[in-house]
């Protein structure tokens, strides 16, 4: 079954507190809106150029703090696009976060109201790592356990499900996808051999902006 979706929350004194919406102060329209064209390659492109955009904006005068975090969570939904997700019973598709209640809240407030390819977006903030097919989506942030994430990894290994992180040693543990800076700006590198285990098929559009990584490497 898969984790019930979570509300914008803040943590205060080991329970969850409802977070009003206000608080989350949207991200920029620019960022996460659809856009419209003449037919599926003109919007398949115009989303290549956006997600381009979102990493060359990576700079630390630019991005600091909170705005960092809006980047990121804004990276999450634009690679979700490129995907061919499989069928979900829910008909949702399921982000998870683990690691980073504080960045699962702002997600959880940014993507919450959001579709890919015609499936509402439902965030969750998990505890644990999932041992089996109870998310799509599952990013491990910047304080998750490095011996969890390895054994999370593993018990999800041929499972489609899209891991991502940012430890530098992500990719090697099994992860698919790292998200790390270069030069002050955002890259992602993407294992090939962790994809086509996965069994996802990843648009060629996103890869053409990847660092790809193969067996071994990373």
């Amino acid at each position: 079954m898969a984790p019930s979706p979570i509300w914008p929350a803040r943590v205060a004194g080991g329970a969850l507190r409802p977070l009003s919406p206000a608080r989350l102060r949207p991200l920029s329209r620019s960022l996460l809106r659809s856009r419209s064209g003449p037919g599926t390659r003109s919007r398949a492109w115009l989303r290549v150029g956006l997600l381009a955009s979102l990493c060359a904006l990576w700079a630390p005068a630019a991005l600091a703090g909170d705005l960092e975090q809006r980047v990121k969570a804004a990276f999450l939904y634009n690679v979700a696009k490129f995907v061919d997700w499989p069928a979900d019973p829910d008909g949702r598709l399921d982000v998870c976060l683990y690691g980073d209640t504080q960045f699962a809240e702002l997600v959880a407030g940014e993507l919450g109201d959001k579709r890919v390819a015609g499936r509402p977006v439902a965030v969750h903030a998990l505890a644990t790592l999932p041992a089996g097919r109870d998310c799509q989506m599952l990013y491990h942030g910047v304080y998750a356990d490095g011996a969890r994430v390895a054994a999370g990894l593993a018990a999800l290994a041929g499972q489609p499900v899209l891991t991502i992180g940012e430890a530098s040693d992500f990719l090697r543990q099994g992860g698919i996808m790292r998200l790390k800076r270069v030069e002050g700006k955002l890259r992602f590198e993407v294992a090939l051999a962790a994809v086509e285990n996965s069994g996802l098929a990843i648009s060629s559009k996103l890869l053409r902006l990847a660092q790809i990584v193969r067996d071994g490497e990373g």
